[in-house]
């Protein structure tokens, strides 16, 4: 019976995470010690972080490894997952977008959702949900695709002028950043590259509404 409590405890934990889906399993060993929301147990969050990590299987459509980007994570290395995780869009987008070393807003619809899914599912569960593609679509949609108000809402401008934080020392690299703080997406020259990561059928969920619906 208390096998089933803890499993059950547990799927809701990782469900408030968004981790339960395709890329996602239960792990075999006992997992009470992530379920608690007592102090005691936030303070041992790298720990539970990692066993949340274990959870997440490393699907790659793209034959491309994760274990380098699940390691960072584990570690809270948040700015060496941020440079991964570039680092893996970019090979992602396919040939010219890594001659050039950066993505084309028209490049990310060629990257597989599975990818994109496991990526997302990894920073989810590494920050304990506070981060991840999925977190900033979500935050997106809430303040009406309104991007300054979303670049508010997850620390990217700051001053009265909203000016864009300066790559990479100002931004936040630890579990206290706003919720959807990372990964980051450079946006200085505008936002069609991120719009085309948030918009990604691997964040979009199917819906009877239209998407300006949500």
């Amino acid at each position: 019976m208390q096998a089933r409590r803890t499993r059950r405890c547990y799927l809701l934990k990782a469900e408030s995470w968004g981790l339960v889906g395709q890329n996602w399993a239960l792990p075999a060993s006992d997992t009470a010690s992530l379920l608690s929301d007592s102090p005691q147990q936030e303070q041992r969050e790298p720990a539970d972080a990692a066993q949340a990590l274990d959870a997440v299987e490393l699907k790659s459509a793209a034959q491309q490894d994760y274990s380098v980007l699940k390691e960072h994570l584990s570690k809270g290395a948040f700015q060496k997952a941020d440079d991964e995780t570039r680092a893996k869009l970019i090979q992602l987008a396919g040939k010219e977008a890594s001659k050039r070393n950066w993505v084309y807003f028209s490049e990310v619809q060629f990257i597989p959702s599975e990818d994109l899914q496991t990526i997302d599912q990894l920073w989810k569960a590494g920050s304990g949900g506070v981060f991840g593609f999925s977190v900033q679509r979500e935050l997106w949609m809430q303040n009406r695709k309104y991007w300054t108000r979303f670049f508010k809402a997850i620390s990217w401008v700051t001053g009265e002028r909203n000016n864009y934080r300066k790559w990479p020392g100002e931004f936040m690299y630890t579990r206290e950043a706003p919720k959807g703080h990372l990964p980051l997406t450079n946006c200085l020259r505008g936002t069609q590259l991120f719009e085309a990561i948030l918009q990604h059928p691997a964040f979009v969920k199917e819906s009877s509404n239209p998407d300006w619906m949500a």
